[in-house]
């Protein structure tokens, strides 16, 4: 009877993780400054309406139907509120006293023998005691099923991500480095 509503909560969690990571570096690494996290929550919450407007009901619906559909969407965006919270509450602290933020979703391209990948890291970090680089990856689904599972057990993003976030620092440092033999007059 329903037109399919995908499981949108971690994807607009991403959204949010994303802006609440941007507000920070706006902001300057300023310790102990809190970020706005109803703008987070509205950024998430718009996240997940767009995509819905992109799934109306079935023709043939009824106003049963709509009723109990508007239900399930106001049922998800709560649920997309609560997580939004729980991430700022317990997650962010642990990242902004451990680690400095090097990017937000950098978009990374890298070729390795006929394939071309992509990767987009929801974090890249540096640990600010030892200078580990860390990726840090929400991983979520809008989709389920034994296919999607059964793929999750050969999930190569686990190796791919961390070798596209190397190339990444080492073209950054490259072009860094002629920057500062640049300003030095040293080219």
């Amino acid at each position: 009877k329903y037109s399919s509503v995908p499981l949108l909560a971690g994807g607009c969690l991403h959204k949010a993780v994303e802006n609440i990571a941007t507000q920070y570096l706006a902001l300057g690494y300023k310790p102990g400054t809190l970020m706005d996290l109803e703008e987070a929550v509205a950024v998430a919450q718009e996240s997940y309406r767009s995509e819905i407007s992109k799934r109306p009901l079935a023709p043939t619906h009824s106003s049963q139907d709509e009723e109990e559909m508007q239900f399930v969407i106001q049922e998800q965006m709560a649920l997309v509120e609560a997580m939004v919270r729980l991430w700022y509450l317990k997650e962010w602290p642990k990242i902004i006293e451990h680690y400095d933020i090097l990017a937000v979703e950098q978009e990374i391209t890298f070729q390795l023998g006929p394939v071309i990948y992509q990767s987009k890291p929801d974090l890249i970090l540096l640990h600010k005691k030892n200078g580990d680089v860390c990726n840090y990856s929400l991983k979520s689904i809008k989709q389920g099923g034994d296919r999607l599972e059964k793929s999750y057990k050969i999930q190569l993003q686990a190796v791919t991500e961390p070798y596209a976030t190397s190339i990444w620092l080492k073209e950054l440092a490259e072009t860094l480095g002629g920057a500062k033999e640049l300003i030095s007059g040293n080219p």
